[in-house]
């Protein structure tokens, strides 16, 4: 079975925050938080963001459980799926009379009610996803199996060699999001601003994908309370790999992190790249150093799959005084 595009979104599907993705339409402008000190007090929610953010984006690697990654990931997932749903949108919209190159809209019913209205362009009426192609789809009451889908979302392929999602093939997709969100009895999450991403899909498991966004935010509300994250300059790459039979992926990414719940930022860069096996909830290695402000360090080390290691240098003297073990479930 074929793997699924990990978001372009995820990995971005080069933006701006408030352009650059498909369709014609823009991704609502996002902006950052100033650089703010790393401190005993407040360790663990950067770690937690630090590695959440990011880590949400790429859906195809994580299984992160918490709550507030999950409400990150519900988000993400969708608007993946609205990528790998790109083939039948400009289906649709070819079914509309036009001339060659111009826009065409429908209204397409979703599962359990309301409707999606999907306008789009066949850049050369072929039928066929190819560069220039682009699909805009805005929910309207649309009720799915996730919940309910709202806000915009506009796609536009850049470039396509081989079959759009069937491996192999490779390509450079962007999109937009403007109020893009999933709703549900228990939890909210919406997604602004814009990313590219850039694959080469060898097999179901084989697969390079580079994304990046110069600004995505994901807010996420759950049991009444609100918290954002936001991504700025943000670049990362999945590749994945099948040696001795054993399927895993290896992940690097860095960029500015805006965290509501710090109030802050912090400038993210990954010094070993992440590893985890496809059986794996967590990765079994990788580092991540978040850089705040005057200095002040935080390093996230997997130990294991099941632990990881937080080390504070609170002063930005070079040396990290505080040393805290952890199990990975505690702060994703």
């Amino acid at each position: 079975m074929t793997k699924q595009l990990p978001l372009a979104f995820t990995l971005a599907l080069a933006l701006t925050a408030c352009g650059g993705g498909g369709g014609g339409g823009g991704g609502s402008s996002v902006s950052a938080l100033p650089l703010g000190a790393l401190t005993a007090g407040n360790q663990n929610v950067a770690a937690q963001d630090s590695m959440s953010g990011p880590s949400a984006t790429l859906t195809s690697t994580s299984t992160l459980t918490g709550a507030q990654t999950s409400d990150m990931r519900a988000v993400y997932q969708v608007a993946r799926d609205e990528l790998n749903k790109f083939p039948t949108y400009l289906d649709a919209i070819r079914t509309a009379p036009t001339l060659t190159g111009a826009v065409a809209s429908r209204n397409l019913p979703c599962t359990y009610g309301g409707y999606l209205a999907v306008s789009g362009t066949d850049a050369d009426n072929n039928g066929i996803v190819s560069a220039g192609d682009s699909v805009t789809i805005t929910g309207v009451g649309c009720r799915e199996a996730a919940g309910t889908i709202s806000g915009t979302m506009a796609m536009s392929i850049n470039s396509v060699s081989g079959n759009f999602g069937t491996a192999p093939y490779s390509g450079s997709f962007s999109a937009s999001f403007a109020g893009f969100a999933v709703s549900t009895s228990t939890m909210n999450a919406t997604l602004d601003g814009s990313m590219t991403l850039s694959l080469n899909q060898t097999d179901s498991v084989v697969h390079d994908i580079t994304l990046s966004a110069s600004s995505l935010r994901v807010t996420s509300v759950f049991a009444g309370v609100t918290r954002s994250i936001t991504l700025t300059g943000y670049s990362a790459r999945d590749v994945g790999s099948l040696i001795s039979g054993v399927a895993s992926s290896t992940v690097t990414f860095s960029g500015n992190m805006s965290s509501s719940a710090l109030n802050l930022s912090v400038d993210l860069t990954t010094t070993t790249p992440f590893v985890q096996s496809n059986s794996e909830s967590y990765p079994h290695s990788g580092v991540l150093l978040a850089t705040g402000a005057k200095g002040s360090k935080l390093r996230i080390t997997a130990l294991s799959n099941s632990q990881v290691q937080l080390e504070l240098d609170e002063n930005g003297d070079g040396t990290y005084e505080k040393t805290t073990p952890l199990s990975w479930n505690s702060i994703l």
